[in-house]
This record gives structure tokens, C-alpha cells and sequence, in this order.
């Protein structure tokens, strides 16, 4: 053991109704840090009323970490979120979600990527229920990953580590803007960059979530894509690009991707590829021309 002060991480989840958050916690809980680290939990409950605080004090174990409930109540994911950077005390903080498990190792590989970054983005890894179609289960539509090529700021926040000094320092907050739409995880980490922050990727550091057979459609997909187009629209503008170049870009990458989807086909993962990544491209359109913003946590 070093003889340096322990670093202390602080493991935050938000939640909302789900029962699933006493598992998420065990997954923690089980953690083997590296030496030198320490650990504390906190739970932001979003609901009115506290309704979760019974789930989440009775995962805590009497011998294991910390276990801290926070009710933020007002529906809103962002208002959850800042909750838990308002209440970690830690000096590196990980979230992870409340529909997840965290699979050995994880915070040790976010961990050992600090020594280089300010934030690690892991990886979420979806297994699909029974009945899911082939071209979606073999596909991985529904996990959270970073493609090669794919800039790190674009990442999220059902698995990553931040280096909270930084936070603190820069004085960020998700934006409560896109607390019903989502996208909230996407302008945090615009403007984390913007900040100097430098990101990494740990494929290695995993965390697993169950996807209810209700997710498994091609409709839900598509709208979460849309979602992702609207947001992306959103943080560029704000950020003074040009409205004209979007629009007319986004256009031109839905027609491309019409045509990729036609040319596949009979072989439904790749034409529904391409027609989801056109949906993407709607929701940046949907914007240009004044369309609502889809709400994700309505």
C-alpha cells in the first residue's frame, strides 16, 4: 500500500423506479480496487417521492463501501445527475446506471486509463431477451461503445470515469435543457473538451445491461437515433456552426443513406444499419427546420 492519502472514487447512479438499482449496487460493491483507492456510492433517486431509498439503503453491506441516498425529486435525468456530482466527495467519480451490472474488473481498467485521462469511457455491453430478431442481436444496436474512428467526446454516462477536480474547476453541470429529450451526457462532454479535458477508451472496463424485449424493435431504435440527430443539431448551433452547412449536410447523408439501405436489399442488419443511421440524420433535419424535440424520459 502506498503510503499516500487514498484516493477516493466516488461510483454514482442514477434512478428512477427501478428495482434493478439493489443488483447494480452488489456489482459494485464487489469491486476490487487497485491499492491506494477507496470507494463510496451514491444513489440519486429522481422520483417525487422517495421511492427508491428503501432499495437502495438495504443494498448497502456493513462491512463494504459507503452506500449514500440522495433524493432529487422533479423528473429530470440532468437534475439526477447533477445530484450525484453535488454529492460525490471523491476525487475521480465512475457513473454507471441503474439497469446495469458491473463485471469484474471494471473500475479497475477505468482506473488504471486515469493515469493519461480525465475521462475513461467503458463499455456497455446489451444482452438481448429471447425472441429479439437476429439482424438486432447480431448487429449490437443496443450497446454502448466507441467505434473506431468515432470522437471520445461523443461518449456517455452509463459507464465512465471523470477526473471531479477538473469538474469542479470548470464548474460543469449536465444541462437541464435536455433533461426530458436526453442528450444531456453528449453537451456535458461537449464542453468538457471545450474545458481541455482528454478522453480515453476502455473497451476492456465493461459493464452489462438487460434489454427488455420492449426495446427490441425497430421502431424504439429509430427513435433514439432521431433523439441523438436533435441533440447533435442542438450542441453544434449553440456552439456557432452553421446552420446552413448542417442542414445541408445532414440532407445529403439521408439520402446516402437511403440508398445504402435500398442497395442492401434482402439482408436486413445492414439495410436497417443504414436506415438507422438516416434516422440520426432526420433528427439533425427535424431541427433545421424548427421540428419538437423528442422527449426520452417523458
Amino acid at each position: 500500500m502506498s503510503d499516500q492519502e487514498p484516493r477516493l472514487l466516488s461510483v454514482m447512479i442514477c434512478t428512477y423506479r427501478r428495482p434493478s438499482v439493489a443488483a447494480t449496487i452488489a456489482s459494485v460493491l464487489g469491486q476490487a480496487l487497485p491499492d491506494g483507492w477507496t470507494m463510496e456510492i451514491v444513489v440519486a433517486d429522481n422520483d417525487g417521492e422517495p421511492t427508491g431509498q428503501a432499495a437502495v439503503e438495504g443494498a448497502a453491506a456493513p462491512d463494504g463501501a459507503p452506500v449514500r441516498y440522495v433524493h432529487a425529486p422533479r423528473q429530470n435525468i440532468s437534475i439526477a445527475r447533477n445530484a450525484c456530482l453535488n454529492a460525490a466527495q471523491g476525487q475521480w467519480a465512475a457513473f454507471i446506471d441503474d439497469d446495469e451490472i458491473a463485471e469484474p474488473g471494471w473500475l479497475a481498467a477505468l482506473i488504471e486509463a486515469s493515469a493519461e485521462a480525465d475521462v475513461v469511457f467503458g463499455r456497455s455491453r446489451a444482452v438481448m431477451e429471447p425472441g429479439t430478431p437476429a439482424w438486432m442481436a447480431d448487429g449490437a444496436f443496443h450497446h454502448n461503445e466507441i467505434a473506431p474512428g468515432e470522437p471520445l467526446h461523443n461518449g456517455y454516462t452509463c459507464n465512465v470515469l471523470l477526473n471531479m477536480e477538473k469538474v469542479r474547476a470548470l464548474g460543469l453541470q449536465f444541462d437541464k435543457a435536455f433533461g426530458l429529450t436526453g442528450g444531456e451526457d453528449t453537451s456535458f462532454f461537449y464542453e468538457f473538451g471545450l474545458g481541455g479535458a482528454r478522453f480515453a477508451y476502455r473497451p476492456d472496463a465493461v459493464v452489462s445491461e438487460d434489454i427488455p424485449i420492449g426495446r427490441s424493435s425497430f421502431k424504439w431504435l429509430f427513435k433514439r437515433r432521431y433523439r441523438s440527430g436533435q441533440t447533435h443539431w442542438d450542441i453544434q448551433v449553440r456552439n456557432a456552426e452553421s446552420r446552413g452547412k448542417l442542414a445541408a449536410l445532414a440532407a445529403a447523408k439521408v439520402v446516402f443513406c437511403a440508398g445504402s439501405a435500398a442497395l442492401s436489399g434482402f439482408q436486413p442488419r445492414a439495410r436497417n444499419k443504414a436506415l438507422l443511421r438516416g434516422a440520426l440524420h432526420l433528427g439533425v433535419l427535424s431541427r433545421a427546420f424548427g421540428g419538437q424535440r423528442h422527449l426520452e424520459y417523458a
